[in-house]
């Protein structure tokens, strides 16, 4: 364990951001900039001469920063966008960054007016760095013909170490040692920069959970993970050749691929690789390596398997069949059909049907079979998905045998198939036999998240699978005669076929207000929810060159803003129920799970112990008054008049109901 530990503290000083930054601030520090404060004081005193409009107002800003303080952030910040950037050194950004950081609190108090003054200081400072030489502005065409304000970094600043070690910096690793545990008083994860939450819009202020919370994240980060020995290299050129390693221009990141390799050979050549996670707001789970990871692309998914392998039990290897013809065979067919498909088609063909799908998940199942059925020890990790989570959860709520029987929470006898109801519903409302279940299906999923009409009906990326309508927006597929009623007859169809899920939907969006921005909650295992209602704004800000000029800079930035009828609040509120089943069932389990949101990972010879835990868990949720609770953290005096006008729907959806279905997860 010493060696372990001291191999990952030397991998987190070499690739870890916050050390890049830590040389950057060395570097800086060991500079003589004397020539360049003299200059900062010499530009302030040539602003303050002009005769032109604002130059006191620039003069004033610059005059609130220690100009030493004030030239070493912004040589920080261009050394590591020099060193960083994949693309090209966005003025307004980096000026923003800047000014945001050197700023001083309270010196103004709207949010945009503190966002505006924060992205003029900064294109002023940037300015006194243009008349230093430390960088040179540079128009650019971006999409559309779009023109970006770009500066170009003079190489003088970049030291060779300093390029070096960010050629070797990523946003996070896996770990050669089992991560820190969090705890209700520090966070864990890695060794030297430990983190519980993501707090990614940056206006959250809780830093800890629960120790019961943590129970889920812990076990996580206990599991111990390989890379596929057999994993080909065909499977890698053609991870290669994804578009995902080409920046906006068009060119190939070479930088970005050689992380990745970096990170592939010293995960080939471990003992075993773990991943430390951490919470977003509403409680999900995300592990926070970015090259090699569980929760990554189908690519990423397929190079990993349990270092614990065991040989399959006879159970075991249904599940495996099982979740091979989930991916090359049908997901809407039940278990006993995918066995039956495997039993009935030949070797060869079933060969070249995996060969064909290109699918590297299936194509890495499809060997574990192949090992498992010849006796051997397989570490598979085998996928197990919510059918329709939003719909599931909103079922339970409100106890609704309705809505559960079209997301496998209630057994009907055949495999549920929400989409297809809404296919029905609308063909029925229009008397017009057109949509169907693909036709619908990522309407459906983003409803129930917040979607609203344009989002739906207007978007031409809302319709995904259905070939007839490819490039097409969802409204056009309505008769000509009620395109202009679609929405409502939309949402019509969504209240027949799931009423509970939008009433409640519709009553958790009856506690948005206009001059509230955070609302708060706690879950049943102690997890604290802090969700913050925010704007994008494109923001202005402006700097005085030293002959009178005025030049303008403007940014789109996020701000905390209260909103009337936010889309934001049902969603979050049920992203924090899945989450809070998510650690339920993790915490319950004795045996090695990963987690993608809504889906869990698990070993063949544990799928069937997975799913009776989550159907228990669904069943003590729906015994549970989780919605009340959460609302009555929100607003009490809403909550109670709410309750006694009996506005929280309970149909009759049985514990026992739950625990007999078949598909929970499927």
């Amino acid at each position: 364990m010493k060696n372990l530990t001291f191999k990952q503290t030397a991998k987190e000083n070499r690739e870890n951001i916050a050390f890049l930054d830590k040389l950057i601030k060395e570097e800086v520090e060991s500079t003589d900039l004397t020539a360049i404060i003299n200059r900062w004081v010499q530009y302030v005193e040539d602003i303050k001469e002009l005769e032109a409009s604002h130059a006191q107002f620039h003069a004033s800003l610059l005059e609130l920063i220690d100009p030493i303080k004030g030239i070493k952030t912004m040589i920080r910040a261009l050394i590591k966008e020099a060193v960083t950037n994949t693309s090209y050194v966005d003025r307004n950004v980096v000026a923003y960054r800047i000014g945001k950081k050197l700023l001083p609190k309270g010196k103004v108090s709207s949010q945009y007016n503190k966002a505006s003054t924060a992205l003029s200081l900064g294109l002023n400072i940037i300015n006194i760095g243009a008349t230093c030489h430390l960088l040179k502005y540079k128009m650019r065409k971006g999409a559309e013909n779009h023109t970006i304000s770009s500066l170009e970094i003079n190489s003088a600043l970049l030291d060779e170490a300093i390029i070096n070690r960010a050629k070797q910096t990523r946003a996070g690793s896996f770990m050669h040692c089992q991560p820190i545990d969090h705890t209700d008083k520090k966070p864990g994860g890695y060794l030297k920069t430990q983190e519980t939450m993501l707090n990614g819009d940056g206006f959250g202020t809780i830093k800890t959970q629960s120790d019961l919370a943590n129970q889920a994240s812990n076990k996580l980060q206990a599991v111990r993970y390989s890379i596929r020995s057999n994993y080909s290299n065909k499977l890698i050129n053609e991870y290669k050749a994804l578009d995902k390693w080409f920046n906006d221009k068009g060119q190939y990141m070479n930088s970005e691929w050689a992380k990745f390799g970096a990170d592939l050979k010293e995960a080939v050549e471990s003992e075993g690789i773990y991943f430390p996670v951490a919470y977003d707001k509403r409680g999900r789970i995300y592990d926070r390596s970015a090259y090699i990871k569980y929760q990554g692309d189908k690519y990423q998914k397929s190079m990993l398997e349990f270092s614990n392998k065991e040989v399959c039990t006879e159970e075991g290897f249904a599940y495996l069949v099982i979740a091979l013809a989930n991916e090359v065979y049908s997901d809407k067919c039940s278990f006993e059909e995918a066995i039956e498909w495997y039993e009935n088609i030949e070797d060869n063909d079933l060969a070249k049907l995996v060969e064909d799908t290109g699918n590297p998940i299936a194509i890495t199942l499809y060997q574990d079979v192949l090992d498992a059925e010849a006796g051997k020890e397989v570490g598979t990790v085998t996928h197990w998905d919510a059918t329709n989570s939003a719909l599931q959860f909103y079922s339970i709520l409100g106890a609704d045998a309705k809505g559960a029987s079209l997301c496998n929470v209630l057994d009907t006898g055949v495999i549920a198939d929400a989409y297809g109801e809404l296919a029905k519903a609308l063909n029925n409302a229009c008397e017009f036999d057109v949509f169907n279940r693909k036709t619908v299906k990522h309407a459906f999923m983003i409803y129930f998240y917040g979607g609203m009409e344009r989002q739906l009906l207007d978007n031409k990326e809302t319709i995904k699978d259905d070939d007839r309508f490819k490039g097409q927006t969802l409204r056009s597929v309505f008769p000509e005669e009620l395109q202009e009623t679609a929405w409502e007859i939309f949402e019509d169809a969504m209240n027949t076929i799931a009423p509970s899920a939008y009433q409640i939907m519709s009553l958790i969006y009856s506690y948005n207000r206009e001059d509230k921005t955070k609302y708060c909650w706690t879950m049943p295992d102690g997890f604290k929810v802090e969700t913050t209602e925010t704007k994008t704004e494109s923001v202005k800000g402006w700097f005085i060159d030293h002959n009178g000029k005025t030049h303008e800079g403007s940014i789109d930035t996020v701000l905390e803003a209260g909103n009337k009828y936010s889309r934001a609040l049902a969603p979050n509120v049920i992203h924090s129920i899945d989450a809070y089943f998510l650690r339920e069932v993790v915490r319950r389990c004795d045996f090695e799970l990963q987690t993608i949101h809504d889906s869990f990972g698990c070993h063949p010879n544990n799928a069937a112990k997975l799913h009776q835990v989550a159907r228990e868990v669904a069943a003590d949720m729906l015994e549970m008054d989780i919605l009340e609770k959460i609302l009555m953290d929100i607003s009490p005096e809403q909550t109670m008049f709410n309750i006694r006008k009996g506005r929280f729907p309970k149909g009759e959806l049985t514990r026992e109901d739950i625990l007999n279905s078949s598909y929970i997860l499927r």
